[in-house]
């Protein structure tokens, strides 16, 4: 096996557990609304938001370092 499929495969199994073990419905509130959602979905949202912010960043830093 090639070691890109196995550390796939563990990464996989990782985030099959993960959600296996955080799959309850909590109940989201920010300021006026609630959001009744499963938990593991929660964590990949802010995961995903929190990796698209600092990938913007970075790539804003860089832009504005060329110019400056």
């Amino acid at each position: 096996m090639k070691p890109r499929l196995i550390v796939s495969l563990i990464l996989l199994g990782l985030i099959l557990i993960i959600a296996v073990q955080n799959a309850e419905t909590v109940e989201l509130r920010f300021l006026v609304w609630r959001l009744s959602i499963s938990r593991v979905l929660l964590i990949f949202i802010t995961g995903g938001v929190g990796f698209l912010s600092g990938y913007l960043m970075a790539r804003f830093q860089s832009a504005t370092k060329g110019k400056a």
